[in-house]
């Protein structure tokens, strides 16, 4: 009542009837992605902000709701053009550079023009896989993705809709409805002109251009702030349709550590903000009663911090590459063309594109960041070739230059000598680089690319100060560990690739996104039940009162309970209040479909039987079990609710003759009713005919908490497996949302050792079920049955 209270009252909402924006027609239970991407938010620098209590949010995320934060490499170029070209279409090395000369139209691409982005992208969608945010939406990217609608990005801009029917009185109530969000920007925009101001001041003693500095001010707000809040109110509106995936990029800790460096208190500062924004588009997400939506965090690659090359050298870029390649590549004006173009990229000056000029007379330089390409325009020698890089090494003061000369051989200069490559590239990168094999070969790739300069430059080498090439303390593009490393924090039982096979990369976060889009396919793997697996050290057992798959929010999700059991990795599974067919909840065969989901063997049987429905208790396991035994219990009329209820009996057989007997059962809910029930459990039928060698386990929804009397009467027999476990205090797993009680227990006899207990409380498992989860991890004694 709640939510649909609150469906009624949001903004969200109102803004869809209004603007007429489309819904998705899917079933709710159907799962959705929210990707939000950090932008230049390294693996280190995430954890100095954690650490530091700057994102106390995503602290949350890590120590409340299961997620886990991974490492991911970022690829080469590390920059947002190549990360979101894998992600979105599973193409590596798309661009050799953030600015590089394309050799196909014989034009200086950069990814800051939009033309040049959407002709990238154009190219991406004919030879790349199929777009990953196709029918979503994308926020503040280079590309779209294949998004059905794209706002702020590079190659799209723009909310049609909106602007099309926003007349002034629609404004006004727009703004009346935002009036939080809106007051959050004006608090905001004063903090960030406040600091802005003395970040000025500071750019200014510290002889800084001051043209440059007066517009990083509303760069810097417009980054930090507007776009934030724009794409955090508009993403909610996004959520609530119901769009299948949504993506955003934050982009105020990139703008700020390129200003003032990537581990700086003023680019920190921004992560603050965006850690709140995140919080409130996670909220929206949970709030959706259109789709089950998974919010996932990443960042593209990282920052390091450098010295701007025009304080490190006393000439600029452009002359000393004119003294080096002589007059022969020079125009009538004494300055290479090539070189006119890097400047005005390197300053983001818009300048109007010149006249293509055929490539063989002058070269051609793109250095915007601290990876960039020199293009001769001429064949050359070998032995001109290594003279070259030598004096850009020695004379230019760059600290790698690396060459292709045929189809597999590079060759690299630093200050330490000619290497070749990959052999020596632990002598250019450093042994210790955590990236050095991934490193080494993107590398060589980059000076393979189809569009790469006779001379690839980068402003790091092992050893070596770092530098970039325009006016910044924070860079990103190039190899040093600190622009490779990125990261994820996902829900840890998400699927990635396995480590053995290498580091994380972006194309292994576009599958398992594909996955979970796409549900798990193919048929269920039956096992032989005749095997006898080896006795595990640990079993890790999982009662859960699933209430038919129907969460707090109203949705049947069989999907979302899947999510809840296999967070906990279970090996076997005992649920309550199952349905299998469509009669009740207008859902699939849920065991079926949880028994497909985990790839688990499972028995089930019905307590109750309406026409085509059937409603019982099931018990799915990745171990072979024989069923021994499923009856109805003793049944008595109640005056809240008439159900029968009933008992499904499995035994388990190890190597060695162990054998473990599970009986999974669900109480009425009259007093009387129970504790019949209890009685005939306790008789011949059931565990008064196991032998007393079996390791016995009774588990299920008694309806009855601790102490009670059909507790203490089953207790006579067995143990209560959370006062078995020395030290443990005993949890709650009633009402799933605020649990202050708790009728799920598991009782065990003395072949049994409890060495854990957890009762998961993430908000995934608050709000699928009415129960929580009862997760045991128990261990047989072995002992051989005589």
């Amino acid at each position: 009542m709640v939510r649909r209270c609150r469906a009624r009252l949001s903004r969200s909402e109102w803004a869809i009837r209004h603007f007429g924006f489309s819904k998705s027609a899917d079933d709710a239970s159907r799962p959705g992605l929210v990707m939000i991407q950090i932008d230049g938010l390294s693996h280190p620098e995430l954890q100095r902000a954690l650490t530091a209590g700057r994102m106390p949010f995503l602290s949350s995320l890590i120590e409340r709701e299961d997620y886990r934060t991974h490492r991911i490499y970022s690829g080469l170029p590390s920059s947002t053009p190549a990360a979101q070209a894998e992600l979105f279409y599973d193409v590596a090395h798309a661009v050799p550079s953030f600015c590089y000369f394309d050799k196909q139209s014989e034009r200086i691409f950069s990814m800051f023009e939009g033309a040049d982005a959407r002709e990238i992208e154009q190219r991406l969608e004919q030879s790349g896989g199929a777009p990953l945010l196709k029918g979503g939406s994308a926020y503040a990217n280079i590309y779209s993705g294949g998004a059905k609608e794209a706002h702020f990005c590079m190659t799209q801009f723009g909310w049609p809709e909106i602007i099309e029917k926003s007349a002034p009185r629609i404004v006004g109530l727009l703004s009346l409805l935002h009036i939080p969000s809106l007051l959050r920007i004006a608090g905001l925009f004063l903090i960030e002109c406040g600091l802005a101001l003395v970040d000025f001041f500071k750019g200014l003693i510290q002889r800084r251009n001051l043209w440059a500095e007066l517009k990083f001010i509303p760069a810097r707000i417009a980054a930090c702030i507007v776009m934030r809040e724009i794409i955090v109110m508009r993403s909610a509106i996004d959520l609530a349709r119901g769009l299948p995936i949504v993506h955003m990029n934050f982009l105020g800790y990139d703008e700020q550590a390129h200003r003032r460096g990537p581990n700086s208190l003023f680019a920190h500062w921004s992560l603050k903000g965006i850690d709140q924004a995140i919080r409130r588009v996670y909220r929206a997400a949970y709030r959706s009663t259109r789709r089950d939506y998974d919010v996932w965090i990443y960042s593209d690659h990282g920052q390091t911090p450098v010295t701007p090359y025009p304080l490190l050298h006393p000439e600029p870029l452009r002359e000393v590459v004119s003294r080096i390649f002589d007059q022969t590549f020079a125009d009538q004006r004494g300055t290479p063309r090539g070189i006119q173009l890097e400047r005005a990229r390197m300053l983001k000056v818009k300048r109007r594109r010149p006249e293509t000029q055929p490539p063989d007379r002058l070269p051609i330089i793109t250095a915007l960041g601290p990876l960039g390409h020199i293009y001769l325009g001429r064949p050359i020698a070998a032995e001109e070739r290594d003279r070259m890089a030598k004096r850009l090494v020695q004379e230019a003061a760059i600290p790698l230059v690396m060459s292709a000369h045929g189809k597999d051989q590079v060759t690299a200069w630093t200050a330490t000598g000619k290497h070749t490559w990959p052999a020596d590239a632990a002598a250019v990168l450093g042994a210790d680089h955590p990236y050095l094999a991934e490193v080494s070969h993107d590398l060589f790739s980059l000076c393979q690319h189809p569009d790469a300069g006779d001379f690839l430059i980068a402003g790091w080498a092992h050893d070596q100060v770092s530098t970039s090439f325009p006016l910044e303390n924070g860079a990103h593009g190039g190899p040093s560990p600190g622009e490779t490393s990125a990261f994820a924090i996902l829900p840890h039982d998400i699927p990635l690739a396995d480590p053995d096979d290498g580091p994380l990369r972006l194309r292994h976060i576009r599958q398992a996104a594909q996955i979970l889009l796409g549900g798990r396919k193919g048929p269920i793997q039956k096992r032989a039940l005749t095997s006898r697996p080896p006795l595990p050290r640990t079993l890790r057992l999982l009662t859960y009162n699933v209430h038919s798959c129907m969460g707090m929010d109203g949705i049947v999700s069989p999907h979302r309970i899947a999510r809840v059991i296999e967070r906990e990795q279970p090996d076997i599974i005992a649920l309550q209040e199952v349905d299998v067919h469509r009669v009740r909840t207008q859902s699939a065969d849920q065991a079926q479909v949880l028994a497909h989901y985990l790839d688990m063997e499972f028995h089930f049987h019905p307590a109750m039987q309406i026409e085509k429905e059937q409603y019982g208790e099931a018990i799915l396991s990745r171990f072979p079990m024989t069923r021994c035994r499923a009856a109805a219990l003793p049944y008595r009329k109640h005056w809240l609710v008439n159900e029968p209820r009933g008992t499904l009996w499995v035994e388990f057989e190890f190597e060695g003759g162990r054998r473990l007997q599970l009986i999974n059962t669900h109480f009425g809910l009259g007093r009387i009713e129970r504790r019949l029930q209890a009685e005939a459990l306790l008789g011949s039928d059931w565990l008064g005919s196991i032998k007393k060698s079996d390791a016995v386990v009774l588990c299920g929804d008694l309806n009855s908490v601790r102490k009670s009397p059909v507790h203490r009467l089953l207790c006579t027999c067995l143990a209560d497996a959370q006062e078995a476990l020395s030290g443990h205090i005993p949890q709650m797993t009633l009402p799933g949302y605020h649990p202050f009680g708790s009728v799920d227990h598991v009782l065990i006899n003395a072949e049994i050792e409890i060495t854990r207990i957890r009762v998961p409380r993430h908000r995934l498992a608050r709000v699928a079920s009415d129960h929580l989860p009862l997760v045991v991890d128990l261990r047989i004694h072995e002992r051989i049955d005589t």
